[in-house]
C-alpha cells in the first residue's frame, strides 16, 4: 500500500481515537443483511443535539421515556420488525463494534432481534459519545454502543439506561514511541508523551503510571489529540502517544514509529451496550436477543481468529487484518474475547467510574452498582444452553 494511502487511513482513525475509545466501538466489517440508517443527516443531528442543550433533565427524561414507548409498540398483524435503534461512533459504515460487529457482520444480530419481532438500525455519529447521548436523552435512539466512559457520564446527567451487554470485555491500550532511544515504559521519564486529556486514554495513562510505578512527574504530558499527537511525533515535538493499541499498531506500521512491548495488559477498556430502561421494561428479550448474537459471534471468534481478523480489519484497508492480528489478541489467543458478564467486568467498571469521580468530570454521583445488569446475559446462555 502506498504510504500517502496510508496516512490518510491514520487521520481519520487517528481522530477518531481521541473521542473516548470510539474507534473501536464503531469497527467491524460489511453489515449484509443488516437494517442500517446510512443517511442520517448532519441536520438530524444537530436537531437532536440542541433539543437536548434546551431541554431541562426532568423534561429530556420525560422525552425520552415517550419516545421507547413510542418505539416500543407491538409488531403490527403483518409481522413489522420493530427498529431497534444503537448509535455508535462510526459515522461512515455504521459499525457497534467488536463482538457485535462481528455479529452483523455474519448477520448473527440480525436473526436473533427478528426472532423477537425486531430488526437492527445501526446509526453512526461524527461525533461519537456525545452525540449518541445527546439521541439516547432525546429519545431519536435506544441503546449506545461504546465505552465506560460514554456509559457512565450519560447515567450522571440524568439518562434511565442499564448496562446489558458487553461487546469488548478488554480493549488494551498502546503507546506509540518516534526514538528507537525508548524501549520501555521506564524509558520515557524525561520525555514527552502525548495523552488527550478528560478521556478515557488519560485514564489509561494514569493506570500504566500506577501499574508500573514510573515517575510521573518526570514526564511532560502534552494535552492534544491523537491524529495532532502523530504530526507531533513527526515534527520532534512529542516524543510518544496513548491510543488504543490497534492505533499504535497502524501507526507503527506507517512508519510513525514502534509500541512499547511493557504496557501492562491488565489495563484496558471495555465496550458495552447500554439501553434505554422504557424498552428494557417493554421489551427485555430485545437485550437477550443481543446478548444470543454476542455469543455466537464469541463462539466464532474462538473459531476462526483468523476470519475476525479480516472482519474488524477492513476499515482499515489492505493492511487491517495484520494490523489486528498483532494487536488484538491477549496471549496469543482471542480466548477472552467473550460476552459473559462477570465480575473482573463489573470491577473494571467501577474503577472507572471512581476515576471520573475522583477527577471532578461527572456530572453527579451515581449508583454504580444498578449500571450493569447481567440477567439478560444469563438468560441468553441459558436458553443457547451455555
Amino acid at each position: 500500500m502506498k504510504k500517502n494511502v496510508i496516512l490518510r487511513k491514520l487521520a481519520v482513525l487517528g481522530l477518531t481515537s481521541a473521542l473516548m475509545f470510539s474507534v473501536l466501538t464503531g469497527c467491524g466489517a460489511g453489515t449484509e443483511g443488516v437494517a442500517t440508517r446510512q443517511n442520517v443527516t448532519a441536520t438530524e443531528d444537530k436537531a437532536a443535539t440542541d433539543e437536548n442543550k434546551e431541554t431541562s433533565a426532568d423534561e429530556t427524561n420525560t422525552d425520552s421515556a415517550a419516545a421507547a414507548d413510542t418505539s416500543t409498540e407491538e409488531p403490527a398483524a403483518s409481522g413489522e420488525l420493530i427498529p431497534f435503534r444503537v448509535g455508535c461512533g462510526d459515522a461512515s459504515s455504521n459499525h457497534l463494534g467488536d463482538l457485535a460487529s462481528i455479529a452483523q457482520d455474519k448477520g448473527f444480530l440480525e436473526e436473533e432481534l427478528n426472532k423477537v419481532g425486531f430488526t437492527l438500525e445501526a446509526i453512526g455519529f461524527q461525533g461519537a459519545g456525545p452525540e449518541v447521548n445527546a439521541a439516547i436523552l432525546s429519545g431519536s435512539l435506544d441503546a449506545g454502543s461504546y465505552a465506560e466512559f460514554p456509559a457512565i457520564t450519560n447515567k450522571a446527567v440524568g439518562a434511565d439506561t442499564t448496562v446489558v451487554a458487553i461487546a469488548n470485555p478488554k480493549q488494551l491500550y498502546g503507546i506509540l514511541v518516534a526514538s528507537d532511544e525508548i524501549q520501555s515504559v521506564k524509558d520515557l521519564e524525561g520525555k514527552r508523551i502525548v495523552v488527550a486529556q478528560g478521556t478515557t486514554l488519560q485514564y489509561g495513562w494514569d493506570s500504566i503510571v500506577r501499574e508500573t510505578g514510573i515517575d510521573a512527574g518526570k514526564i511532560e504530558i502534552i494535552n492534544a489529540n491523537v491524529m495532532d499527537g502523530t504530526s507531533l511525533l513527526q515534527t520532534g515535538d512529542a516524543d510518544a502517544l496513548i491510543s488504543t493499541k490497534i492505533s499504535v499498531e497502524l501507526f507503527a506500521l506507517s512508519g510513525l514509529g514502534h509500541l512499547l512491548e511493557d504496557v501492562p495488559e491488565d489495563v484496558y477498556g471495555q465496550i458495552l451496550l447500554t439501553v434505554d430502561n422504557g424498552l428494557l421494561k417493554e421489551h427485555p428479550e430485545v437485550a437477550v436477543a443481543y446478548n444470543k448474537a454476542l455469543i455466537r459471534a464469541s463462539e466464532y471468534a474462538q473459531n476462526d481468529p483468523e476470519g475476525v481478523f479480516s472482519i474488524l480489519g477492513a476499515a482499515y484497508g489492505e493492511a487491517g487484518a495484520l494490523v489486528y492480528a498483532n494487536g488484538y489478541t491477549v496471549d496469543g489467543s482471542l480466548s477472552y474475547l467473550t460476552p459473559e458478564i462477570n465480575d473482573s467486568n463489573l470491577s473494571s467498571i467501577k474503577n472507572v467510574y471512581e476515576w471520573l469521580n475522583t477527577n471532578g468530570l461527572l456530572a453527579s454521583e451515581i449508583d454504580i452498582d444498578s449500571l450493569v445488569d447481567s440477567q439478560y446475559y444469563e438468560q441468553a446462555a441459558a436458553e443457547l444452553g451455555k
